[in-house]
Parts: C-alpha cells; structure tokens; sequence
C-alpha cells in the first residue's frame, strides 16, 4: 500500500532523506534543498541508487505522479521506507 505524506509533515519529518525522480532539466531548474538526484528514466533502465535504509525516503517528482512509478520500482528493489510525496516539487513550492 502506497504511504503518502504531506508538505507539512515531510518538513517536520527529522530522520529522513528527499528523493528526487524528475528528469535532469526539471533538477537543474530547482530542487528541494539535500535531495538525492534518481530519475525516474534511469530507475526504468534498472538502474540502482545509493537509497538508505535507515531513513525515511521521500520521494517526489513534479506533481506526485511519477513518483508513485518511482516507488513501484524501488520497492522491486527491496526498499520499504518509501514515502510519496502529496502534490511534488509543485506543492512544496506553494507552501514554504
């Protein structure tokens, strides 16, 4: 089952890690501050990233969509710490 978090609680989460499934153009236009650089596109290819386990792993792309995707292919990989995050890049921008 998909865990989903919100802006508010993924700001106030202490022991965790950002990752971001965006492609290389949306990254380099911005990003959330420590956020680990994972493109979904590469994910596709099989892919593996250096995700910890003994973290909270937020994982967001533009909107919240790819990176339900993402999370898919990350839990294939063995991971279950995998959180989506409620809206993406967009939403933590509309709430500083």
């Amino acid at each position: 089952m998909l865990k989903e978090i919100t802006v508010e609680q993924a700001r106030n989460e202490k022991n965790s890690v950002f990752i971001d499934v965006r492609e290389q153009d949306e990254w380099n236009e911005g990003h959330i501050d420590g956020a680990v650089f994972c493109p979904l596109s590469l994910l596709k290819t099989g892919a593996t990233f250096a995700i910890p386990d003994d973290k909270t792993c937020i994982i967001y792309c533009r909107s919240g969509q790819r990176s339900k995707n993402a999370i898919g292919i990350l839990t294939e990989q063995g991971h279950d710490n995998l959180v989506n995050l409620q809206g993406g890049y967009l939403a933590w921008c509309e709430n500083p």
